[in-house]
């Protein structure tokens, strides 16, 4: 089994500080699945976002500078998520890959030594942490993809534009798509996913799974099976 976390960085703050008990309680997932007999993760590849790291940096920046440019600020973002990357390497240990990859041929480096867990931040500018943990899981030849954050399902619209809006327990890669077209019609609207990152899981036909982050057990629960929020293709079949 090769797995991609992908950790909202939302989760890895309370009250606008680092939350070292849940992140902790990640770093024990991730050592006890490395370990598990049953499951047998062979490898692990985690992507980190920036959270509110990311969000009081650029904030800070546009509001002292107001012609920033966008780029720029997107490159913050990247560090941000970097930095946190860099934490959680420090927490596994000797498990990771001493440091986060920063491109695709870093990433390529890393996928080729001996450590069994990867941890990267942002790759490039225009490009979300949502691609890059796409784009480990298509060069790993991932089993899954499983995306923990603060959301716990995605909806077939806005929730909090539409009072009917449904939540989606499955939906297909083709549909996903279409789902993510449609809202970025309108913008600063429900934006679900990286556009780049759900056209690579569909052409690799990787599934992926939408879960609430506040319990690091929900990976372990999907891994056996469970749906507890919403899967974009199949697990554990092939995808008609």
């Amino acid at each position: 089994m090769k797995l991609v976390l992908k950790i909202g960085g939302s989760i890895f703050f309370k009250d606008g500080k680092y939350d070292s008990e849940l992140i902790a309680k990640y770093a024990r997932l991730v050592k006890d699945l490395l370990k598990d007999e049953v499951i047998k993760v062979e490898r692990i590849a985690i992507v980190i976002g920036g959270g509110s790291l990311a969000r009081n940096i650029v904030s800070t920046a546009k509001e002292i500078n107001p012609h920033i440019s966008t780029a720029f600020l997107d490159f913050l973002g990247i560090q941000s998520a970097r930095l946190n990357a860099e934490l959680f390497i420090a927490v596994l240990g000797d498990l990771a890959y001493p440091s986060p990859p920063r491109s695709f041929e870093d990433a390529v480096i890393a996928a080729k030594s001996h450590h069994k867990v990867i941890v990267a931040g942002g790759f490039q500018p225009g490009q979300s942490t949502n691609a890059v943990s796409a784009i480990l899981a298509e060069l790993l030849g991932a089993d899954i993809l499983v995306n923990v954050s603060d959301v716990a399902q995605i909806y077939d619209k806005d929730p909090q534009e539409y009072p009917d809006a449904k939540p989606l327990e499955q939906i297909s890669h083709e549909d996903f798509v279409k789902l993510i077209l449609q809202n970025q019609q309108e913008p600063g609207k429900y934006q679900l996913y990286d556009l780049v990152g759900a056209e690579i899981l569909k052409r690799s036909k990787i599934p992926l799974f939408f879960v609430s982050g506040t319990n690091p057990n929900v990976v372990y629960r999907i891994l056996k099976g469970e749906n507890p929020g919403t899967v974009v293709g199949r697990f554990g079949e092939s995808e008609s």
